[in-house]
């Protein structure tokens, strides 16, 4: 195409058209950093604490409460469902031992 040959344009998004032959310091361009430019930073920070210390306690009290399932429900139950559902097996267990020992005393009779 038409232009000047060797020079190739380096297109940047917000940008304008930038030439092989210029630096990485003159594409940066330091000297108009502005501090407004990264307010968003302030909001960003702001919400990710807030989340952090506020969001992520508060929702993990109440999935492993159990109050969202009422201490019954499998998934929401939380550990008060996982204590009753332990003991269940644990008495299933004592029971199921129990019987054997019986069935194992008469055989031995």
């Amino acid at each position: 195409g038409g232009g000047e040959g060797t020079r190739w344009p380096i297109y940047y998004s917000g940008m304008n058209n930038a030439t092989a032959k210029e630096t990485l310091a003159d594409l940066l361009d330091f000297d108009e950093f502005d501090m407004q430019d990264y307010s968003f930073l302030k909001g960003y920070s702001l919400e990710f604490a807030f989340s952090l210390f506020v969001y992520t306690p508060l929702f993990e009290t109440l999935l492993f409460s159990g109050i969202l399932g009422c201490y019954s429900v499998p998934l929401l139950g939380g550990r008060p469902y996982a204590m009753k559902q332990e003991a269940k097996k644990q008495q299933s267990t004592a029971k199921q031992q129990q019987s054997m020992a019986v069935m194992g005393g008469d055989a031995n009779k």
